[in-house]
Formats: structure tokens, C-alpha cells, sequence
């Protein structure tokens, strides 16, 4: 019997997956203990089952038997009368095959942590980590602050007021006694197992639809009423409760440990900045340009405003061989897999002590990033950096799960929804560098991939030559930036790319032929009951004014409120109706999307078209008072703050990446919005939509298997006229066909004179401390 007074320890429920995912569920049911919230006895025990670093239970599941692919620990507090501790694991195939092995290893872990009395020093570190969050918590917007207080103020019987939103960061009492008897709790016989996966029920009859499943007898397999999935509920076997006491005999044979004192907790929180005399405006905030080399560019910014001891650094490393083609590609993606594999065991300590790091492919090359709290965040990057340098040390055993892993993601794109398959052909078609969206395509790729090819990208990215742009942020000094970026080199490579291969490796937007130009093809997912479609109306290049970006701002608001009235409310077209700016680099366009399980693609293209005709004419009518509304609206938005430190890194590391460099976006945008005026909308309106000399539409149609038995008013495929459109070939070849009918829009130049400038100043300023 439980803590709810429900007979239901000893007993596994398994059940049917609709997905291909296997899962391990472990649940008990404790005495409630919401009131005494600020002795954290369960988080103690949870946090050592669910750690992740060198010698935990998760090393051993996954790294050394590869039994599983994640695994968390955690308690809830959710009813007044009991609480839950859960331990959810995913399970690989091979795990569900040893599914016995897994929980006796749980089980031994738990002993493992049982065995060792409660130390304080561990409950000491939770508390310190607990009260740095709270100490150091970055500001909220005011909903979120009300969503937290509410929820909070229904266990206003278990917490007082005072604690409303402390309670989960509150540590004010060790009680060893009680960790003691609770881990004593956390046994076979009270166990509550849920399994998951597919193939479980294969070949069982049916008992029949069942609305409460007895827990005392085997139940065998039926199904519950509403959504027919298969369970069955029976009690453990004497086999499996012998297995999972007898503890010692799986310890014995296992290299479980708890973990080691956390070298990553922040000693030094000193604010090396003082903070301004007056507010500093957000929008104008800049970074200093303090190296434009050809090996790369860093940027600094100290912050002083924020008054928090972090830091964020991030970094893009443009390398040719990770670029130079799909396999190129593909292999360096398999290894930051890998190396995002291994971290998960080595940075989790830093995890844990408010530090994150992350090696990601992007679009043009390695991001790296790091952030948290600045003490301890060299020693982070150094180990996130060196997990991907050549001759890193991959466990491997971990190989050929990851690369499993990699490519049940990559099929993933076969059950892709409608709206999603649709938005990412049109990357492919419009972006100059496409292989980061073909996916599919990367599927053999990857399945060919050795282990010896993976080291082979690790030593390429070194060697073919790179470019790193690099943007260290928060409470850091300049030489301490500096050698940020040379660790990143020196690990990476510091060899300059051959001349003006950085342009041919940089993403670009294609300027699109004038006209109509339609991509169309079949959902890949054969259950797809939604069709979609999204129309790209390019609108041009930021790269010269920012007053087309203001302009196309105030424009999307005075439609889509209408656009949706219309077309979701009035026509009842689909539940997914929308018009937005759509940016990238320095192209800008309008974007309306639509998906429906009820017209087809062609009819939701035509009735988007038919509204186009018929707003112009409520544009043209618009009056004073409400484009000054709408102007008004806008400019509040564009005078939104950097709330927090996080904040301003990212909208300034945004600027960057994108290689536009306008870092008084905001602030100019909100001086040209001042300045619109309805002729300028109509205008843009008019050469995006109406004429026949500027507008450039590309179409893309994602069309439903079975759409064409649809009934009417919402048209069969075939009856929107195809003869004002470019029908682009939907393959390989049509889709080079395309690009080459294309043009690149200028490329962003505001970056280039933005480190000019800086570049003079640099030069002026090391004049000047030489004169002195």
C-alpha cells in the first residue's frame, strides 16, 4: 500500500508506444512532504541518482553498456496527501532487451547512495547552488511573475506567502535521518514500473476494453475505451524482486560511484565593472570591435549594467572543410555529435553549477557557446573546445548509438508535418548554401560514415583553414576575451582561409526572378491529413536602409489582423492562418502560411490572392487616426528593452551572425517609423503584391495525400490556372534549375564599415597611448 493508500507497490504496467521510442518509468509514492520544503531531502537523493558525470549511473547505462539514451531523476510535490519520486529512462533497443539489467542498476545505484550516509557537504553545495539562482536571478517580465506567485498560492497551506517564490531555492535544514529513511522507501516492493515500446503486446489476445484495471492479478492485455492503446498491469516476478535486491552482486560488477565535489561552483562573484552613473538606453549599446583579423573578428562587451557575475561567449568558426560538401558536412555534424555525447557526462558538473555549454553545425560552420557564471567559464570552454579537436577521446562504443541516433533524426523529416516541410523547401530554394536543409538526402551519408571518417573531420577542420567570429559578453576583461578567442584558435586552427573563399562560405539569400514561381509535391508523411502552403513575396535587401524594414514592419500589422479575420474567421480556411516579416541575413520578404485538413493547397494559395486584391483597397482607405495607431503600436515594440544580460548578448550576437552589425537597430527603427506615412505602405504594398514589373512570389504547395477528393467550394488539385506561374521541376535538378535563374542579394556591408570604423579608432587609440 502507498502513501495514497492504493495497493499498488510490486506491480509494472506496460503499454503500446505509437512510436518506434522505448521507455522505463520508475515511480514510488511517498508521505507528503510540501511542507517541509527547506530541507530538500529528496532533491539530495535525486540529484546523486540523476547526476551525470564521471561514475554515475548514467555513464554506466549509457556510455559503457549504451542501454540507454537519457535518463532524469525527480520529485513533485503536486497533491497535498503523497509525493512522487520518478526516474524516467529512454531506453535503445538494446536496453529494452536487458530490461532487468537496467533496473537491478538503478537499483544498485540507489544502494549505492542508501550505503553512504547523508553528508552534509553535498546538501551544502545544492543549498549554495539554490541560493546563487536566487541571488542572481535575472529579471521576468510581470506575466510570468503572476503565473509563478499563482501557481505557488495553491499550496499556500504547505507554504507560506513569505515563500511564495523562494520555496524551491529555500535550503535551511540538514536532516541526515531523513534521507536516511527516505532512500530506505525507494524499494522493488513499493515500486510502481511503467514500460513502453513497440511490439510488446505482439501476437497476445485481447481482453477486451477494461475502464479501471485491477493492480492484486495479472490483468493481461486489453485496452482502455477512448484511445484503444493496449496496457497490462501483473505484479513483479519472484525472479525480478530477487535480481533487484540482491544489490551487492550488481555492484560488485559495476564501476558506480557518487560524484566528486563540483569544481565548476563560482568562488570569485565580484562585478569587475562599476555600474553607470544614469541608465544607459539598451538600443544604443555596442560592442568593441577589439581584433579584425583574416583570421577572424572579437568583439567585447563589459557589461556594467546588469550587475551580474556572468558571461557569455559565442563563437562561429567558418571552416572549409566543414563546408566544402554534403559528406564534408555530414561528417563534421556525426562528430559534434559525438562530442555533444560526451559532454553531457564531462560538463555536467558545470551543468549543475549554472554554466552551459554547446557545439552545435550551423549554417556556416561550428557555433560554439558558452555562458554562466564568469569564475569558472575558461575552464568550460576549454573542455567544450577540446571535444571536438583532433584527437579528442571518444568512448568507441558510443559511435555507432550516436550515429543511430543522428540518422533516426534525419528520417524524422519523413513524418515532418505539412507547414514544416514547407518552410524548409523554401530555405532550399532561396538560401545559397541549401545542404544544412536536405536532410534526407544526408541519410546514406551518414550510414556510410566510419569512425576513422569522423576523425578524419575532426583533423580537416583544423586544416583546411577557418575564419572565427567571436563575441565575448558580460562581467569579462578584455584580455581575458582575448584569450578566449585564442583558445578557440588554438584548438580549432589559426590558418587563414584561402582569399575570398570566406564570401563563397557565407550564407546568401537568392533574389528571386520576377513573377510567380511554384514548388509543389506531396506531404512525405502518408498520414498527413493537413495541406499547406507558404508564400514568399520578397520584398528586397536591407543592406542599404533600415526604412524598408520599418516600412515592412508597419505594413504586416495593418494585415494580418485582417488577413486572419478573413481568411480563419470569415472563409474558415484552417486553424493555421498568419502573414509576418520574414528575414535572413539581408534579405527581407512578407511571408503568408496557411495549413488546412479541409481546402486544398491551390485554394488556399487563390484566396490568399483574392485578399491581396481586395485589401489594397482597405489599405488605400486606412485612416489617419489608425495608421497612426498602428505607427504607435510599432514604435513600442521596436522600444522594447534588453531585460537581462542574456538578453542584450543574444540581440547583439544576432547582429553579428548575420553579418549586419546594426547595434542601434531598435532606436533608428523607431526614428523611421516615426516617419512613415501611408503612401510609403501603399507603395510597398503595391510593388510586393500588385505589380506585375516588381512582384516576386514563390509558392510552395505541400499538398495532403487525398487532398483532391475534398469537397467543393475548397477546389480539387488542378483548378487554380497554373499558366501565370514558373513551375519549378520538384527534384534535385529542378531545384538547381531554379537557384541558377536566381541572383544573390547584396551581401550585408554594415559589418565591413562597422569594423572599419572601429578598425581607425583601434588605430587612432594605439597611436595616442604610444604618444604618451
Amino acid at each position: 500500500v502507498d502513501a495514497r493508500g492504493v495497493a499498488v507497490g510490486g506491480r509494472v504496467i506496460e503499454f503500446e508506444t505509437v512510436g518506434d521510442s522505448s521507455t522505463l518509468r520508475m515511480c514510488w509514492y511517498l508521505p507528503p512532504l510540501a511542507h517541509e520544503y527547506g530541507k530538500k531531502s529528496l532533491t539530495y537523493l535525486t540529484a546523486m541518482l540523476g547526476d551525470e558525470g564521471p561514475g554515475s549511473l548514467v555513464e554506466q547505462l549509457r556510455t559503457e553498456r549504451g542501454w540507454i539514451d537519457a535518463l532524469s531523476a525527480g520529485a513533485s510535490h503536486t497533491a497535498s496527501t503523497f509525493c512522487e519520486v520518478e526516474i524516467s529512462l529512454a531506453l535503445t533497443a538494446e536496453g529494452m532487451a536487458h530490461l532487468d539489467e537496467v533496473v537491478a542498476l538503478v537499483f544498485a545505484a540507489i544502494a549505492l547512495v542508501r550505503e553512504r550516509p547523508a553528508e552534509k557537504w553535498r546538501w551544502d553545495e545544492d543549498a549554495q547552488i539554490a541560493q546563487l539562482e536566487w541571488r542572481f536571478a535575472e529579471a521576468i517580465d510581470g506575466l510570468s511573475l503572476a503565473v509563478a506567485l499563482s501557481a505557488s498560492l495553491l499550496e499556500i497551506d504547505q507554504i507560506p506567502l513569505c515563500d511564495a517564490l523562494r520555496a524551491p531555492f529555500a535550503y535551511r535544514e540538514f536532516d541526515g535521518a531523513q534521507i536516511a529513511h527516505l532512500s530506505s522507501q525507494l524499494v522493488p516492493e513499493t515500486l510502481l514500473l511503467y514500460v513502453g515500446g513497440q511490439g510488446l503486446a505482439k501476437d497476445a489476445a485481447d481482453g477486451g476494453v477494461v475502464d479501471v484495471v485491477g493492480y492484486a492479478t495479472d490483468s493481461g492485455w486489453v485496452h482502455e475505451e477512448f484511445y484503444g492503446a493496449r496496457l497490462r498491469v501483473r505484479p513483479l516476478s519472484d525472479a525480478q524482486l530477487a535480481l533487484w535486491t540482491n544489490t551487492a552482486l550488481v555492484l560488485g560488477a559495476s564501476t558506480l560511484s557518487l560524484p566528486l565535489p563540483n569544481q565548476y561552483l563560482p568562488a570569485d562573484l565580484r562585478l569587475l565593472f562599476s555600474p553607470p552613473a544614469k541608465h544607459t538606453p539598451s538600443d544604443g549599446v555596442a560592442p568593441t570591435l577589439l581584433l579584425d583579423s583574416p583570421t577572424g573578428r572579437l568583439w567585447h562587451y563589459p557589461d556594467s549594467q546588469f550587475g551580474q557575475p556572468r558571461a557569455a561567449i559565442r563563437c562561429t568558426v567558418t571552416a572549409a572543410g566543414v563546408l566544402e560538401d554534403a559528406r564534408a558536412l555530414w561528417s563534421t555534424q556525426l562528430l559534434i555529435s559525438m562530442a555533444t555525447d560526451a559532454l553531457k557526462a564531462r560538463a555536467y558538473p558545470a551543468a549543475v553549477a549554472g554554466l552551459s555549454a554547446s557545439v552545435s553545425v550551423g549554417i556556416e560552420g561550428i557555433d560554439l557557446s558558452v555562458s554562466g557564471y564568469s569564475d569558472k567559464l575558461m575552464r568550460l570552454l576549454d573542455l567544450a573546445v577540446a571535444s571536438i579537436a583532433p584527437g579528442a577521446d571518444f568512448p568507441a562504443s558510443r559511435f555507432e548509438p550516436v550515429k543511430t541516433a543522428v540518422v533516426r533524426d534525419l528520417h524524422a523529416d519523413k513524418f515532418a508535418g505539412s507547414m514544416t516541410t514547407a518552410l524548409t523547401q523554401l530555405k532550399v530554394l532561396v538560401r545559397s548554401r541549401p545542404g544544412f536543409y536536405e536532410r534526407l538526402a544526408a541519410v546514406p551519408i551518414v550510414e556510410a560514415l566510419t569512425l576513422e571518417d569522423m576523425r578524419a573531420a575532426a583533423v580537416n577542420l583544423k586544416s583546411g583553414g577557418s575564419y572565427t567570429e567571436c563575441l565575448v559578453a558580460g562581467n569579462v576583461r578584455e584580455a581575458d576575451a582575448r584569450q578566449a578567442l585564442a583558445a578557440v584558435r588554438a584548438t580549432l586552427g589559426d590558418t587563414p582561409l584561402a582569399d575570398g573563399a570566406l564570401e563563397q562560405l557565407r550564407q546568401r539569400v537568392h533574389s528571386l526572378p520576377v513573377g510567380d514561381h511554384l514548388w509543389e509535391q506531396e506531404a512525405l508523411n502518408p498520414d498527413e491529413v493537413n495541406s499547406a502552403v507558404a508564400l514568399y513575396f520578397e520584398v528586397g535587401s536591407t543592406a542599404g536602409s533600415l526604412r524598408d524594414e520599418a516600412c515592412l514592419e508597419l505594413l504586416v500589422m495593418l494585415m494580418q489582423q485582417a488577413a486572419f479575420d478573413q481568411l480563419r474567421t470569415a472563409e474558415q480556411l484552417g486553424y493555421t492562418i498568419g502573414a509576418q516579416a520574414y528575414r535572413a541575413w539581408s534579405a527581407q520578404a512578407i511571408l503568408l502560411y496557411a495549413r488546412s485538413d479541409s481546402a486544398s493547397a491551390g485554394y488556399l494559395d487563390e484566396r490568399f490572392e483574392a485578399f491581396l486584391q481586395a485589401h489594397a483597397a482597405v489599405l488605400r482607405a486606412t485612416s489617419e487616426s489608425t495608421l497612426e495607431t498602428m505607427r504607435a503600436a510599432l514604435v513600442a515594440i521596436f522600444a522594447t528593452r534588453d531585460r537581462s544580460l542574456a538578453d542584450r548578448s543574444t540581440r547583439m550576437w544576432s547582429e553579428i551572425e548575420m553579418h549586419n552589425c546594426v547595434f542601434d537597430r531598435a532606436r533608428t527603427l523607431q526614428q523611421l517609423a516615426h516617419e512613415l506615412t501611408l503612401a510609403d505602405v501603399v507603395a510597398l504594398y503595391d510593388r510586393t503584391f500588385l505589380s506585375a514589373q516588381t512582384r516576386r512570389k514563390l509558392a510552395i504547395w505541400i499538398t495532403a495525400p487525398g487532398e483532391v477528393e475534398r469537397p467543393a467550394p475548397y477546389r480539387v488539385k488542378g483548378t487554380l490556372p497554373r499558366q501565370g506561374f514558373s513551375v519549378i521541376v520538384p527534384d534535385s535538378s529542378g531545384v538547381e534549375a531554379f537557384r541558377a535563374s536566381c541572383t544573390l542579394l547584396p551581401a550585408p556591408a554594415l559589418c565591413a564599415a562597422f569594423a572599419t570604423t572601429a578598425a581607425e579608432q583601434l588605430s587612432a587609440r594605439v597611436t595616442a597611448d604610444s604618444i604618451r
